[in-house]
């Protein structure tokens, strides 16, 4: 299959690149009641919720880094690196129950923390071929092959990794839709693809975001390969049954932690995004 690392050094494309748009016809005078209704369409755009940077504002360990919320990114960081006299994981799964509750969110961020430390580098897998939205999130758009395509066999895997403006950071999206991402993620050439990535550096770490196991069978067989799994949750949204269902789908001896999306935290004044405590507690919480 050739060597992954190799060709992650490199990844050449810079975000923002793919299609030109064509140049858009001249645009004429709105009445009053229109410009309010395109004002409105605009604000619900994905280009509406970006930085000028070309980031989504929702990826706070970049936007706001001194923020409380890109703190628990940190200590997230810290508990997975450093949590335990072990080899911490180098390939790490990122599920939730149902969709929305902030799985990609989650993994972005996560990634951000762990290469600002000095010597990891990341590598983000977008393996929700359903939804994936993980190049939007970093400023790329309009990507014309990921990887699907790789598996597929019809592109090269150093065309599809995106360098990131993120230093050390490199993503590889999940291409376009298909019909079938069961079959292409369950297949040996993506198993191969997760093993090599654990196998090859010691300074380089995997995070995969894939759609919730209930929904997609294949992120059970991710699930397979990876060396461990965390568990998005978001309060007031994930049921405590679903939430039993999908770390028994996915499997309790690799689900290292939970992370609590959106919990309120009174001292800190609002909303604390990851709040990370231990899964044995919050899974026997949950089991009451």
């Amino acid at each position: 299959m050739g060597k992954i690392f190799d060709v992650l050094e490199k990844a050449h494309k810079e975000p923002g690149t793919g299609k030109v748009r064509q140049k858009a016809p001249p645009v004429l005078p709105l009445s009053v009641k229109e410009e309010k209704k395109q004002f409105a369409k605009k604000k619900k755009s994905p280009e509406a919720n970006l930085t000028g940077d070309g980031y989504d504002v929702n990826l706070i360990t970049l936007t706001n880094p001194e923020s409380f919320e890109a703190s628990q990114f940190k200590v997230l960081r810290t508990n997975i690196l450093f949590g335990s006299e072990k080899r911490p994981p180098r390939t790490i799964l990122i599920a939730s129950t149902v969709p929305g509750e902030g799985k990609s969110f989650v993994c972005s961020n996560l990634a951000v923390s762990i290469v600002q430390g000095i010597d990891e580098y990341v590598l983000v897998m977008d393996c929700d071929m359903r939804k994936g939205n993980l190049q939007s999130i970093f400023g790329f758009q309009e990507i014309d092959s990921g990887l699907n395509e790789y598996v597929l066999g019809n592109v090269p895997l150093n065309s599809i990794l995106l360098k990131t403006n993120v230093k050390k950071l490199t993503l590889l999206p999940c291409g376009r839709p298909v019909k079938n991402p069961s079959e292409i993620l369950s297949s040996r050439k993506m198993a191969a693809l997760i093993e090599e990535t654990r196998q090859r550096y010691d300074d380089r770490y995997v995070l995969i975001d894939s759609a919730p196991p209930a929904l997609a069978p294949e992120t059970i067989a991710i699930a397979k390969h990876v060396d461990a799994i965390i568990v998005v949750v978001r309060i007031g949204v994930t049921k405590r049954k679903l939430l039993s269902e999908t770390i028994d789908m996915l499997g309790k001896d690799k689900v290292i932690g939970v992370v609590i999306n959106r919990m309120d935290i009174s001292s800190a004044g609002g909303y604390a995004y990851g709040k990370y405590r231990d899964y044995h507690k919050y899974y026997s919480h949950y089991q009451k």
